[in-house]
């Protein structure tokens, strides 16, 4: 390699960290800089807190959907996208989910427990079906009928509150 060539190298690595340096602080490195406002709640099905629930915020107009599951006081912090702190302001929808499977069938942990189970001819069945933990209207904000308002001046403190 001539010392041109080398050179030349040089050069064009110089060049594509420059062009890769000006992409990161001027195409991506700016983000979403939307003002987003704290937002919490908690979750009641019939007066009693709702454990392990995924709650949803939607946005009406559909640039926002804040996602968060209930602690055992039925309380969550609402966080739009994942990372940032609060929610943008608006209007929004609510859905609020939870299910939980209970075991049927309990697997065999040795193998002369399966030894066992093969020669009596024992077979798991199909998984249960999800039992849900709250209504299945209130899954969908469509049919949930929930709606609160995220605004820059309030506490933005949600109680949900469900009936069985």
């Amino acid at each position: 390699m001539t010392l041109f060539e080398l050179a030349d190298r040089i050069c064009g690595v110089r060049r594509l960290a420059v062009i890769v340096l000006l992409c990161a602080a001027g195409c991506g490195g700016g983000g979403d800089n939307t003002p987003r406002y704290p937002a919490s709640g908690t979750v009641l099905l019939e007066g009693a807190p709702v454990d392990g629930a995924v709650v949803a915020f939607s946005r009406e107009d559909g640039n926002a959907t804040a996602v968060a599951m209930t602690d055992e006081m039925g309380q969550f912090q609402l966080n739009v996208p994942p990372g940032k702190r609060g929610v943008p302001a608006g209007k929004y929808r609510i859905s609020v989910r939870k299910s939980s499977v209970a075991p049927t069938y309990k697997e065999p942990t040795t193998f002369e427990e399966m030894e066992k189970e093969h020669k009596a001819g024992v077979k798991p069945g199909p998984p249960p079906a999800p039992k849900l933990g709250v209504p299945a209207r209130y899954g969908d904000p469509a049919t949930s009928l929930l709606t609160e308002e995220v605004t820059p001046t309030g506490k933005n403190e949600f109680t949900i509150q469900l009936k069985g």
